[in-house]
């Protein structure tokens, strides 16, 4: 009887990791194309998400029915969503963030 329950248990967690994909990328600044740390990268309508590492990289698991649009965010960027497309999620992104200037209300 155990043997049958880990077998079903291996059966699907082999199916989980088949119809599981990765889109990997890297976040850089539009006006240096330096690496930008700590962008928030989130799969829109879903609630999966990650971090850029110190190198600008990420890497975000996905399944088929997840994906369809990113967005990508960073203090200090303009916030930008992006559409993705089968053939898009194949390739490494490279994802260029505009600058942008936050004004304080002086108090």
């Amino acid at each position: 009887m155990h043997r049958i329950i880990l077998t079903i248990f291996i059966a699907a967690l082999s199916t989980v990791q088949l119809f599981s994909q990765q889109i990997n990328g890297i976040i850089l600044n539009d006006e240096n194309n330096k690496p930008i740390p700590d962008a928030n990268i989130s799969i829109i309508n879903s609630n999966k998400g990650t971090v850029s590492n110190e190198k600008g990289g990420f890497a975000i698991n996905y399944s088929e029915k997840d994906i369809s649009e990113l967005l990508i965010s960073c203090l200090g960027f303009e916030s930008i969503r992006l559409k993705l497309f089968r053939e898009s999620a194949k390739n490494t992104l490279t994802i260029k963030l505009q600058p942008t200037t936050i004004q304080l209300n002086p108090t």
